[in-house]
């Protein structure tokens, strides 16, 4: 089973050394926790990791709208700001770091995602005619099915170049299987930079990405 990476939601550079699969939806407890467990990843590691969104929703029938609207708001480059308002918008961390929610979920309805989008600064216009083609509907189909098929069954679910990694895990889970994947490529290609770009057929169950040889 493949996983497709093609124009998908990414932050970093595509010829990374390290590529994180994450996926979350905006109805997700804990989403906030591993958002921040994202970006300390990247502040860490810089250029040598990039992360690439998927969808994935843990609960399919209430969350669809949410990842509609994620995926809508891609197209505008505002992905992970409408994710994580949303998720705030929703639920709030506890003093033991746990996620409460703050009020029903009505960030999962369209007339408060409009509201949310609005704030975001998306062409709220642009962003509900995505919202509601046929595109989003079947990259958000398409993604859950390639990911249920390799083992997700909530989010938030992680693969760090191919390595799955489950739930909103502390940093040090995530730091450790970054360094381990670092020092096996960086040993593969030495001095080199390697054209690494996750493709629209990379395979992700209990696979690496190969890398080129230098």
């Amino acid at each position: 089973m493949a996983v497709p990476m093609d124009k998908r939601a990414s932050d970093g550079p595509a010829d990374a050394l390290v590529t994180i699969v994450a996926a979350l939806d905006p109805g997700a407890a804990f989403g906030l926790a591993y958002l921040d467990r994202l970006a300390e990843l990247r502040q860490r590691y810089g250029d040598e990791v990039r992360i690439v969104w998927h969808h994935l929703l843990s609960r399919p029938g209430h969350h669809q709208v949410g990842a509609l609207a994620l995926c809508a708001a891609r197209a505008q480059g505002k992905l992970e700001p409408l994710l994580r308002l949303a998720l705030s918008y929703n639920f709030d961390l506890d003093e033991d770091g746990l996620a409460a929610p703050l009020r029903p979920p009505g960030a999962q309805r369209l007339d408060q995602l409009r509201e949310l989008a609005a704030e975001t600064g998306l062409d709220v216009v642009k962003w509900e005619r995505a919202l509601r083609g046929k595109a989003c509907k079947d990259e958000v189909k398409r993604d859950a099915q390639a990911l249920v098929a390799l083992g997700a069954i909530d989010t938030p679910y992680t693969w760090i170049n191919g390595r799955p990694l489950r739930g909103a895990r502390p940093i040090e889970a995530f730091v450790a299987i970054v360094d381990e994947e670092l020092a096996q490529a960086r040993a593969a290609v030495g001095d080199s930079k390697p054209a690494v770009a996750a493709t629209a057929t990379q395979v992700l169950r209990g696979a690496r990405k190969t890398l080129p040889t230098p």
